[in-house]
């Protein structure tokens, strides 16, 4: 008679042993109780099918005490859903254990959602016998079109601040600093330890400083000043507020001598009406037109060198073509000093 089988134990008979049916049938009704025992105990740890008592307990009434995965349905199970829904929907649920049979020890679950949304993740982890809150997971391929951020922003302050919205949009025209109060906030760095939620929020900041800046730069077209952008506009005008000598650039006729020159935003320009001159007018210099007045503008005579030219100047004019012309009464004995001052054209 044989000894049995190594590990089970079955009935194993001897190669010189009568074939009995008795010990066959003894042996496949020990394999089916072994099979059917160890069926229970993976079904048990497993809790393969549908779970219908309570998801945030171990134990009676609720998951096994050992790590498990089940089948939900939202409106037959207790416990905290993973997933709000005004229609019920199934779940895979999948409860992880960090020591078995240990009700107060660190578990985690996964919840597969198939709702009329689609499929959807979620997680959550126990600590100390609590659980905390459902997160929804992000799927492999890290696309988050369909992820909810949560996170405080500074862009929004604009509407609680009182800024006039339009179907919850800002609107930003007829709004200014002086009646909404909004103002620069101080931009803190980018850092690769950011969390999301930081880094959505420093992008907000950004978008509410843009649009301050919106505010007090207003919307003038400038692209007429310099090359179009601020800080040539700014440098444009800083220029024409400093001193430019600008008489090389003007043509001066037969002789002439003037001087042409900028300071404050103000055209200036300095000559003198030539004496004895063929006819009672003519050009006495060209500026290119960028110089030259809006609108014509007349000039003075400052003073005569003698008592015999007073009353012959009858004017001195700056075109917007940039020409400087005179007409006098009667030919002048001696030269006649004049001054123009006129405004520089912007654009």
């Amino acid at each position: 008679m044989g000894i049995g089988t190594d590990d089970f134990g079955y009935p194993k008979p001897g190669e010189d042993d009568f074939y009995d049916i008795g010990v066959f049938n003894r042996a496949m009704d020990m394999v089916d109780k072994d099979l059917k025992d160890l069926g229970d105990k993976k079904q048990d740890k497993l809790a393969i099918g549908t779970f219908t008592g309570n998801i945030d307990v171990l134990g009676e009434g609720g998951l096994p005490q050992t790590s498990s995965i089940c089948l939900c349905q939202s409106n037959k199970i207790e416990g905290v859903l993973p997933y709000e829904s005004e229609n019920e929907y199934w779940f895979t649920l999948k409860t992880s254990h960090a020591a078995e049979h240990s009700p107060g020890a660190a578990r985690t679950q996964k919840a597969i959602v198939h709702s009329a949304d689609g499929i959807t993740v979620f997680g959550r982890m126990s600590m100390d016998g609590a659980w905390g809150g459902w997160r929804e997971s992000l799927w492999a391929d890290g696309d988050l079109k369909d992820n909810t951020c949560t996170f405080e922003s500074d862009d929004e302050v604009l509407v609680k601040m009182g800024v006039p919205t339009i179907g919850g949009e800002s609107q930003l025209e007829g709004y200014s600093t002086a009646n909404g109060g909004r103002k620069w906030h101080t931009m803190p760095p980018l850092s690769i330890k950011d969390k999301f939620s930081e880094a959505i929020k420093k992008v907000t900041t950004l978008f509410h400083n843009v649009r301050y800046l919106y505010e007090v730069l207003g919307s003038s077209d400038i692209s007429n000043l310099a090359d179009g952008t601020v800080t040539g506009a700014l440098s444009k005008l800083n220029t024409d507020l400093k001193h430019q000598d600008i008489s090389e650039e003007a043509v001066m006729e037969g002789g002439m001598f003037a001087k042409v020159y900028i300071e404050s935003g103000i055209v200036m320009v300095h000559g003198s009406i030539p004496a004895a001159t063929e006819g009672f007018s003519g050009t006495l210099l060209t500026m290119p037109e960028k110089y030259a007045p809006r609108f014509r503008v007349c000039g003075s005579v400052s003073y005569t060198f003698s008592t015999v030219d007073n009353g012959k100047v009858a004017a001195v004019i700056a075109e917007p073509n940039g020409k400087v012309v005179f007409y006098v009464e009667h030919l002048l004995e001696y030269a006649a000093p004049f001054t123009l001052l006129y405004p520089l054209k912007r654009s």
